[in-house]
């Protein structure tokens, strides 16, 4: 995923997969709107999205199964869904079901997963969870967007069709990751040798 300048809060993502030595494009770039405060998150709550290189490794939603085609591991999200955004938790920075008899409460404040019955939103209809540091903040995930036009609170959105397609492409086998930043980062990162197979200035 690139954009222009850190401060952006729109970009394109590209989707190649490996075939042997070679890298080929697996499906149709897709645009993203990102953090209020574009990119470079360091912090909780600095409204920015990630950059760097996630590995992309669980999938979520509303519904009880993953869609049709989807095999990444699938986290069904219930009403008692919650990702703990407390960094004094020992819970934070994962999602769990505040009805597990397991789950003691040591959280001051957390995110309601089931937007739907929540706030009436299909934001977490479908997502895909990036591995990122809880030293720079929780709960960032990619998912459906509220719009085109209408950045996040730090995660990656997409329409609801994009990111359907990158369920249905996806799988474990592939050891997914997601190369998320500007320009300049991303430039950085071609020149240090992994991403020989795009570029994404031409």
């Amino acid at each position: 995923m690139v954009a222009d300048q850190g401060t952006d809060n729109n970009g394109q993502m590209f989707c190649y997969q490996k075939n042997g030595e070679k890298w080929y494009k697996a499906c149709s770039d897709i645009p993203v709107v990102l953090g209020r405060n574009g990119l470079n998150k360091q912090k909780e709550g600095d409204q920015k999205s990630p950059s760097g290189i996630f590995k992309l490794t669980r999938a979520f939603g509303y519904s009880s199964k993953a869609p049709a085609g989807a095999t990444m591991p699938w986290i069904a999200l219930k009403k008692s869904s919650l990702c703990i955004d407390d960094p004094d938790s020992k819970h934070y920075n994962q999602i769990i079901d505040r009805s597990d008899e397991g789950i003691i409460p040591d959280w001051e404040s957390a995110e309601k997963m089931r937007r739907d019955i929540y706030y009436q939103d299909n934001l977490y209809e479908f997502g895909l969870i990036p591995e990122v540091s809880s030293e720079i903040g929780s709960c960032v995930f990619f998912h459906v967007w509220r719009g085109e036009n209408k950045p996040t609170v730090g995660c990656t959105a997409m329409s609801k069709a994009n990111i359907l397609e990158l369920l249905q492409w996806l799988s474990p086998d592939m050891n997914p990751v997601v190369i998320q930043g500007d320009k300049k980062q991303i430039q950085n990162i071609q020149e240090n040798g992994f991403l020989q197979y795009h570029n994404a200035f031409n």
